[in-house]
């Protein structure tokens, strides 16, 4: 996320009734730093292969999603299991990989988004 607008967005993410305002147009969130966005090509663009490539960027197993899908929502998954419910579906949702950075996958688009530089 753009660094001046962090701490106003982790605020917004803590009170419930602001949570889902945020959380419901995720699909359509623009605040992410393009600096840390990882083009991947739509011939790649598969719950296995976004995996493998978080893999070599040293994402663990487990994540925890912010997503305009409840049933997403707030949840520890496992990597695989959130990309696989993720892609193609067009729900807006951040995936956190790693403690304090979120990753974003643009329903729309063919990148990841992360708030920590994407070697």
């Amino acid at each position: 996320m753009k660094r001046n607008k962090r701490e106003r967005y982790r605020e917004i993410l803590s009170n419930p009734r602001l949570r889902h305002k945020f959380t419901s147009q995720l699909a359509h969130f623009t605040d992410f730093d393009p600096e840390y966005r990882l083009p991947i090509p739509s011939n790649k663009l598969f719950a296995e292969n976004i995996a493998i490539e978080l893999k070599k960027r040293h994402c663990p197993n487990i994540v925890f999603a912010i997503s305009e899908d409840p049933a997403l929502d707030q949840k520890e998954l496992l990597l695989l299991e959130a990309l696989t419910q993720i892609v193609g579906h067009g729900m807006g949702t951040v995936l956190s990989c790693l403690l304090g950075a979120l990753l974003s996958l643009k329903p729309r688009t063919s990148a990841l988004s992360s708030s920590v530089p994407i070697p």
